[in-house]
């Protein structure tokens, strides 16, 4: 029995072993998705221009080389390439950056010597490029209620990342503003593996008062009133009514006057009075359209009276609207 039991061991052993490695081994090829063919052709002529720009003293063509051949086949190799070329440029924050990228690639069974060498140079630089970074605090006075936005080279910090923040040696130019006012800027030096302090303080604008909600403004409930209005037609139609009347009695008073005046025998009359027949005729019809205009303009009135309509408007809000009394009429209103 116990001779089957250490038999048992030490298949058990084994077999232990090898699911451990049947585990770990798809973690090493999921890790980074392995570049195309085409991605590593096009990274290894990419990495050829940018030492050939690097050497003739082009470090700002270098560096666009090798950022795109790292972007296509990020390998130790690529990295390394790029790193170099920060280091060249006096830029420690982006070298050690790439250099600590490189560490963190994982291993895979085809990697070569120069792969494992990158590696090495890549721990390298980033311990050489720490006490190279050189590092800012910006302070800025403004009120506590504003809005302020501060920019250190045309990007905008955080407020957490004020004190102390990491920069490459050399010029740098801060920025602050409060709100939409003035931008005060400063510029300043910083040596490798410095710290300076700045401080800042813009414009104060003046405050814009803002309503808490963006909706519309709508009055209160309390400073509504109902009023009843009386038609339009009303002082048209009374008005046509009375100018029809007028009219109409004017006319037909002439009309009397000038028929009373004829002398005609015999239904024979001058020339004169057949003038003065067909002026009264005439009168006497103008007096019978202006009676029926007047009419009809009394009866507009009267409809208009019959439905008023009931309006809502603001209190101490100016109203106008004429109104009809009697013979007489007029306009009324609110202030």
């Amino acid at each position: 029995m116990t001779l089957f039991i250490k038999y048992i061991r030490h298949l058990a052993f084994p077999a232990a072993l090898l699911s451990a490695s049947m585990l770990a081994a798809p973690r090493v090829a999921w890790a980074q998705p392995a570049a195309s063919a085409a991605d590593l052709e096009t990274a290894r002529e990419l990495i050829v221009k940018g030492r050939e720009l690097r050497d003739k003293g082009d470090l700002a063509g270098a560096l666009e080389k090798l950022r795109a051949a790292h972007a296509l086949a990020h390998t130790p190799i690529t990295g390394i390439e790029l790193a170099r070329t920060h280091v060249a440029l006096k830029q420690p924050l982006e070298a050690r950056d790439v250099c600590l990228g490189i560490g963190r690639m994982p291993v895979t069974r085809e990697e070569t010597t120069r792969s494992k060498e990158a590696r090495d140079e890549a721990s390298k630089i980033a311990e050489e490029m720490r006490p190279k970074i050189a590092s800012i605090t910006v302070k800025v006075k403004a009120p506590a209620d504003r809005t302020v936005v501060i920019k250190v080279d045309d990007v905008v910090v955080p407020v957490a990342g004020l004190e102390g923040r990491k920069v490459n040696p050399g010029k740098h130019v801060v920025t602050a503003r409060i709100d939409e006012g003035t931008e005060a800027r400063a510029t300043l030096e910083v040596p490798e593996g410095g710290a300076k302090e700045i401080a800042l303080e813009p414009e104060v604008p003046k405050a814009v008062a803002k309503r808490p909600d963006e909706g519309p403004i709508v009055a209160k409930p309390d400073e509504w009133v109902e009023e009843k209005r009386i038609s339009p037609l009303v002082p048209i139609g009374f008005a046509v009514g009375a100018a029809g009347v007028a009219v109409g009695s004017v006319a037909g008073i002439l009309a009397i006057s000038k028929k009373a005046d004829l002398k005609c025998e015999n239904n024979e009359c001058s020339a004169t009075a057949a003038s003065d027949l067909t002026t009264a005729r005439a009168m006497a019809d103008v007096s019978t359209v202006a009676f029926v205009v007047g009419g009809v303009g009394v009866v507009v009135g009267v409809a208009g009276l019959l439905s008023p309509s009931t309006v809502r408007v603001r209190k101490g809000s100016l109203t106008l609207e004429p109104y009809v009394a009697g013979a007489g009429g007029g306009f009324h209103g609110t202030f």
